[in-house]
């Protein structure tokens, strides 16, 4: 390290004895080779102490003496050439230069003649860096004066091991990108990192060579430098020989540590490789296909993003792994910008179908659910399948009682006006509830809850739907009474379960809605209201799922047509502590009859029933159980009887 001059105040350049005094001391402790990367093409200058042509000579005759050192030459361009000095050495004499690859054509500047002959060999030391200025690689030959010149580092390795010119272009050839006259330097980090190379101080080396017949405690004993490959270089700021590499960092690293590194990439066979061209057109195809999987199979986005932005730093800590590890450089720019150039076009892919699909589940559920629940499913389209999918969801069915009678007394025109006044009114409500309306039956009303978008408390809601239907249908009627127009009392059906939902029909005419058992049961309890003259009938599933906010009243286990497991059903009175006193006494009172009834006490029940009446002389159902007891005392019923009740009518 060529920079003890500047604290010592030592004129630069050095006297060329000093290095004669350096070369003598490595020579006795046995160095392999030494190595200078100085510039030595200019003649000595003469100094008051120092005659310049004997500091040349004793200079000259230690390289002759030491028979390893190589010396280095630099490189001008024909175009700024003005002199052709004398090269002595040509490395390869009977090889043809215009037919090796890659070969730039260069003048040079070489050490003098005298150091030339005594010299091991000879090499560039220059160095090119890349567009952004970093070193990252080197020529392995140059042409200069006809004769392929090798880099310095090249030139070392050849000579130790006595390689010919054909024995060197072979092994410069079999290196990574040596067929393209190139060498890709792995780079072992900066000088103050324990891996690199051990520094010495020339003046340090300087004092123990006068040392050397003096004492045995020496500054640098000879087997610190035994059989070692000796650099020697400038490390001073103003020598200007820093040079930017990918490891250096805001530290530029001194010259000769790159071609030290070139040289121990070289003996150790520490190279660099990296993939083919092939490999990452295939690599870019992998990455651009896992990137569109990912969007486009996770359903969220949101989701999908980290993903394939997790996608991506994991392949380049991967590739970085993959470097540190083995040496091996994967490419990273272009499968990065594949994912990022894909994550893009998906996203406005995905923006532009999810706009389509936006408008298209906004024209199919326009008609059938209100405009909040349309909004939720646009922002959560993937919770509906249009294909079919089996959930668990709440049933409203509702019929006008005695519509045929109705029809019967009005026009057409005035049946459909007050019709239609009523679906409104109906729909109104039932939408406010978050209810999906799956189509009108010709009177009827079919409707949803907790569908197409699962909902909590779907049973509750339907529940809430029903009442008040009949709250405003109540308000409804009285005024068509008073200008004696159509009074539409509707009866009404609800049952939970689990049910299909998705689009059925043919190709021309399809429509999204409900099947199943779940479904037919609902549509059996609406009709169940004539056998008890009651208004809401709901089912055991319904009943658990919604009881802690409604009011009920145990009605009858039956058995309906189609379905032959039997189910308890409830009347549906009102919202949770919504209820008369009336009503509370004649649901006590008919409790206690219905337990009668399933115990056989039909006489009993009977008389409990007739109770009922006297309390509540309107309440149809108790009449219809003093008539079923009345027949059962007649016709008793066997001895396995389970009270259950077969409702055979639609």
């Amino acid at each position: 390290s060529l920079d003890y001059f500047e604290k010592q105040k030592v004129g630069w350049p050095f006297p060329r004895e000093f290095y004669a005094v350096v070369l003598d001391y490595l020579y006795k402790c046995q160095a392999k080779a030494v190595v200078f990367d100085i510039d030595f093409s200019s003649s000595e200058i003469d100094r008051i102490d120092v005659s310049s042509l004997n500091s040349e000579d004793k200079f000259a005759d230690a390289i002759k003496r030491s028979q390893n050192v190589f010396l280095v030459s630099l490189l001008k361009s024909y175009a700024l050439s003005k002199t052709n000095p004398t090269f002595l050495q040509n490395y390869f004499p009977q090889i043809d230069k215009t037919k090796f690859n890659n070969t730039q054509n260069f003048d040079g500047i070489f050490p003098l003649k005298s150091f030339q002959e005594g010299a091991k060999g000879i090499g560039f030391a220059d160095v090119f860096p890349d567009q952004d200025g970093i070193i990252r690689r080197t020529p392995v030959l140059v042409n200069m004066n006809n004769s392929l010149m090798p880099s310095l580092s090249f030139a070392v390795y050849k000579s130790l091991h006595n390689l010919n010119e054909q024995e060197f272009l072979s092994f410069s050839k079999g290196i990574p990108d040596g067929n393209k006259n190139e060498y890709l330097i792995n780079w072992h980090g900066n000088k103050k990192e324990a891996s690199t190379f051990k520094y010495f101080s020339f003046h340090r080396i300087l004092s123990s060579a006068y040392q050397n017949d003096q004492t045995s405690n020496l500054l640098t004993p000879h087997n610190v430098i035994k059989d070692k490959i000796v650099f020697i270089g400038g490390t001073a700021q103003g020598l200007m020989d820093y040079k930017p590499t990918p490891t250096s960092g805001s530290e530029q690293i001194p010259g000769m540590e790159i071609h030290a590194t070139i040289l121990s990439n070289l003996l150790q066979k520490d190279y660099v490789t990296y993939n083919s061209a092939a490999a990452t057109i295939l690599i870019l195809l992998i990455a651009s296909l896992i990137t569109s999987i990912i969007f486009f199979t996770v359903k969220k986005v949101v989701m999908a993003v980290i993903s394939i932005l997790s996608f991506g730093i994991i392949y380049f800590l991967f590739s970085i792994g993959l470097f540190y590890q083995y040496g091996f450089i994967l490419s990273i720019a272009a499968p990065e910008a594949a994912i990022f150039i894909i994550l893009v076009i998906s996203g406005v892919l995905s923006y532009a179908l999810e706009g389509q699909q936006k408008q298209e589940l906004k024209k199919i559920f326009s008609r059938y659910l209100s405009p909040r629940v349309i909004e939720e499913l646009i922002a959560s389209p993937d919770e509906i399948e249009f294909g079919g999918k089996e959930i668990f969801a709440t049933v409203f069915f509702s019929d006008i009682k005695d519509f045929t009678s109705i029809s019967e007394k009005h026009s057409a025109k005035e049946l459909v006006y007050h019709l239609n006044k009523y679906f409104g009114m109906c729909t109104g409500i039932l939408l406010k509830h978050e209810a999906m309306l799956d189509k009108y039956i010709g009177d009827s009303i079919m409707a949803l809850f907790g569908a197409p978008i699962s909902k909590v408390g779907h049973s509750l809601s339907a529940c809430y739907a029903a009442l008040e239907i009949n709250e405003v249908l109540g308000e409804f009627n009285r005024e068509n009474l008073q200008k004696s127009l159509p009074v539409f009392n509707t009866r009404i059906g609800i049952n939970t379960g689990k049910m299909i939902v998705g689009n059925i029909g043919t190709e021309t005419h399809l429509d999204y809605t409900a099947i199943g058992d779940a479904v037919n049961l609902a549509s059996r309890l609406e009709g169940v209201n004539k056998l008890f003259g009651t208004s809401i009938i709901i089912s055991e599933s319904t009943y658990q799922e919604a009881k802690d906010g409604i009011e009920v009243r145990e009605l009858d286990f039956i058995s309906v047509k189609g379905k032959e497991t039997p189910v308890n059903i409830y009347e549906l009175i009102g919202r949770k502590g919504n209820i008369s006193p009336l009503e509370k006494r004649t649901r006590d009172i008919f409790s206690e009859g219905i337990s009668l009834y399933r115990n056989k006490s039909f006489p009993l029940a009977e008389k409990v029933f007739n109770e009922v009446l006297i309390v509540n002389p309107s309440d149809l159902a108790a009449a219809h159980y003093i008539d079923r007891c009345k027949k059962l005392q007649v016709s008793p019923p066997p001895d396995d009887w389970d009270g259950v009740y077969k409702f055979l009518q639609k």
